[in-house]
């Protein structure tokens, strides 16, 4: 701990803001405030000098672009009500905190002995749970971390699926992936054995999905020894027996199995969203409707659908869910989808950069989960920009 005793950063925090940023706090959350606290820090000690590096500019135009969408959609509806109001300006103050807090040299040394830390505690909340499900037979609820608040009201019943201190499994996982991503980074195998667990424990589709994309990734690197890959090939073979017969697993597997022959959880998740995309007039697919949300499209245009559509089975049961690629279509078009993307695929295309399988794993994530402007979101950006500065760290201007 005593070589990482100096200056306050974002990578102290990090890692914890997934978990805090689920406590409201008036018209934002307690991970928000805290974020925002640390730009103004950063700003007084950098005496409010910006430096703007080049992958900024996807971002803000993505931002610059949901922004003039959200408030035309706004006039267009006549939808003037301060919960609209309140998410546009929270978003785009937090979006330019994450901006300012990437201003400070990265240090991932810093982040991942914090994410180890991070993880240590949620991995003793899924623990406790998992005793009480599996062991007592209690069902369980996510463990609140502050006394005096809980999570939203709608998170706060009983399961019968272990998420620790998160609002459910996929929030969890998805607090726990960037660690998956740097342990096998610094080819710490047993640490990444140790996420992975965890990960499956949780029976998040999601989590297993995008664990095999972040091994997979990892085992087919050239830069990887022989050696390294048996070591790999031999854990996940323990983990695959693991996973096929103990019934701590069977949920996970389920539902897995479920995914792959096309079953509810498919549907739910990405068959919904294709499907209405697909009945959407051919302007809104360009720069997107002005529905704010999926429920009130599919309200106005019932009969679109057929009688017996997974859309309409979801939508009666009020569980419609898109992911990142069907929401961004819906609400911002195409023009969207590529202002999106656009800094994921600069990433990819970037020689040296060394998160090149977490940007995949980001990639496969948006056909599974939803991490538009929200915690997720912002993760992203922080770990995407971080990275560049490490392949190309003199590329920026000062304002």
């Amino acid at each position: 701990m005593e070589k990482y005793k100096d200056e306050f950063g974002i990578e102290y925090f990090l890692p914890f803001y997934p978990l805090l940023v689920q406590y409201n706090i008036g018209p934002t959350s307690l991970g928000n405030i805290i974020l925002i606290i640390i730009a103004l820090y950063t700003l007084i000690k950098q005496k409010c000098i910006i430096k703007i590096k080049p992958e900024y500019k996807y971002f803000i135009l993505f931002i610059i672009y949901a922004v003039f969408r959200d408030i035309l959609k706004m006039i267009i509806m006549m939808d003037y009500s301060r919960t609209y109001v309140n998410r546009i300006t929270e978003y785009v103050i937090v979006f330019f905190a994450v901006l300012i807090v990437c201003n400070k040299e990265f240090n991932e040394d810093k982040l991942y002995f914090t994410w180890k830390i991070a993880a240590s505690i949620y991995f003793l909340g899924l623990i406790f749970q998992m005793i009480q499900l599996y062991v007592l037979g209690h069902p369980i609820m996510p463990i609140s971390i502050i006394p005096s608040y809980s999570l939203r009201a709608e998170d706060m019943v009983a399961t019968f699926r272990p998420s620790s201190f998160f609002s459910e499994p996929a929030a969890f996982v998805s607090a726990i992936l960037p660690l998956e991503f740097l342990t096998l980074k610094n080819k710490e195998i047993k640490w990444a054995i140790i996420v992975t667990f965890f990960a499956l424990c949780s029976t998040s589709t999601v989590g297993i999905i995008l664990s095999v994309v972040l091994w997979s990734c990892f085992l087919f690197s050239r830069t990887e020894t022989i050696k390294t890959k048996i070591a790999v090939l031999v854990s996940a073979i323990i983990i695959i027996a693991l996973f096929t017969n103990l019934d701590i697993f069977s949920a996970s597997l389920s539902k897995l199995l479920d995914v792959s022959s096309g079953g509810s959880t498919f549907e739910s998740r990405i068959a919904v969203g294709f499907d209405i995309i697909k009945t959407q007039p051919i302007e809104t697919l360009f720069f997107g409707t002005n529905y704010s949300e999926a429920s009130s499209y599919i309200a106005q245009n019932i009969n679109k659908f057929a009688s017996t559509s997974s859309v309409l089975v979801y939508y009666r049961a009020q569980v419609v869910f898109l992911n990142t690629f069907s929401r961004v279509v819906f609400m911002y078009g195409f023009v969207g989808i590529l202002l999106f993307y656009l800094p994921l695929i600069k990433a990819l295309r970037t020689p040296g950069y060394s998160a090149k399988s977490y940007i995949i794993m980001i990639i496969v994530a948006t056909f599974a989960q939803t991490m538009l402007l929200n915690a997720a979101y912002f993760t992203m950006i922080v770990m995407v920009i971080s990275f560049f500065d490490q392949c190309n760290p003199k590329r920026e201007e000062k304002v």
